[in-house]
Parts: C-alpha cells; sequence; structure tokens
C-alpha cells in the first residue's frame, strides 16, 4: 500500500501545557518531516469538550476527562505529512501511558499531576518568524523557552498580512529596513507567543 499526505490532530492536554512540554513534542513531529498547517491555544470550555469526546460519553471516565480537560489551556494542532495517522499514534504510544514504551511521547512525558498555579506578570510578545517556522525549527524554540523556565500562556499559528504588520510595526515605519521587514514577516506563516517566568 502506498503512502498517502493526510491530516490529524493532536492536542497537548494541560498537564503537558503546564509542564512545558509543548517545545518537545512539536519538534517530534517536526523531526519527523510533518507539516505544522494549524495550531490554537485555548482554554477548552466543558461544553466544547462534551461534543469533541461524544463518543466516550458512556464511558465511566467520562466525566473526569471532561473536567482535566477543561482545567487549563491545550495546544491543538493539525499535522500534515505522509501517513501522518499512523505515524502519529505510534509515536504518541498507547492511551495509558503506563502501557506506552519507552521512546514515544506518552511513554516518555506523561505522568499524573495536580493543579496548576497562575500569577499576573507583564505581557511579552514573541514571533517565531517565517524562515524558523519553514525550517522546522519551532519545536526547538518553544522547548528552549520551557527550560528556560518559561511558559507559554497564549499562542497563535498565523500567516500576517501585511497590513497587520504595517500595524505592528508603526514605530519602525521611518526606518531604512521597515518595507523588506513587513514583507518578509508576511513571506510564510509565524508562531506567536506570549511566555510568562514561572513564579
Amino acid at each position: 500500500m502506498a503512502a498517502k499526505t493526510e491530516r490529524t490532530f493532536i492536542a497537548i492536554k494541560p498537564d503537558g501545557v503546564q509542564r512545558g512540554l509543548m517545545g518537545e513534542i512539536i519538534k517530534r513531529f517536526e523531526q519527523k518531516g510533518f507539516r505544522l498547517v494549524a495550531m490554537k491555544f485555548l482554554q477548552a470550555s466543558e461544553d466544547l469538550l462534551k461534543e469533541h469526546y461524544i463518543d466516550l460519553k458512556d464511558r465511566p471516565f467520562y466525566p473526569g476527562l471532561v473536567k482535566y480537560m477543561s482545567s487549563g489551556p491545550v495546544l491543538a494542532m493539525v499535522w500534515e505529512g505522509l501517513n501522518v495517522v499512523k505515524t502519529g499514534r505510534v509515536m504518541l504510544g498507547e492511551t495509558n501511558p503506563a502501557d506506552s514504551k519507552p521512546g514515544t511521547i506518552r511513554g516518555d512525558l506523561c505522568i499524573e499531576v495536580g493543579s496548576t498555579m497562575a500569577s499576573k506578570t507583564e505581557r511579552t510578545f514573541v514571533a517565531i518568524k517565517p524562515d524558523g517556522v519553514q525550517r522546522g525549527l519551532m519545536g526547538e524554540i518553544v522547548k528552549r523557552f520551557e527550560q528556560k523556565g518559561f511558559r507559554l500562556v497564549a499562542m497563535k499559528f498565523l500567516q500576517a498580512s501585511e497590513d497587520l504588520l504595517k500595524q505592528h510595526y508603526i514605530d519602525l515605519k521611518d526606518l531604512p529596513f521597515y518595507a523588506g521587514l513587513v514583507k518578509y514577516m508576511s513571506s510564510g506563516p509565524v508562531l506567536a507567543m506570549e511566555p510568562h517566568p514561572w513564579q
């Protein structure tokens, strides 16, 4: 059977976000040669989760799953590539982390964790530029932020328009590199992030 290009949905659950594992997980998919086509960082409502997990509603763990998945932000992603569905399942490991082999995401990274903590801090915006996205460096860059003690509280994967970028870089409009910067930043998708230090 020939390999085919397909898409799959992958979500990093609240404990993975809280523990700073987003970069490692993204990096593993990038290293397999898969392409990130969509990403959304969100706090899922119980209503959204009940709809998403509707096929599990009669299972005894369903109420706990909905409560857990709504306990903190999740990173929802769509990856594209040859046989990404089957390969993604192998990369993730068994549904029960205790049954997952070393080398899989669940086998290497899953543990049970308690509640998360939040704190107020000054807001900072960071973007992984088009060349970083195209070169498959998102996972490594996110991982470095996490290793340096930052948690990412917001993320958005987007193709920025020239109009949006002109507005964003309005303070630089009189500088000689302004036009080139706007053109470069609109040349491909970017990953916009808001890092906060752990307190």
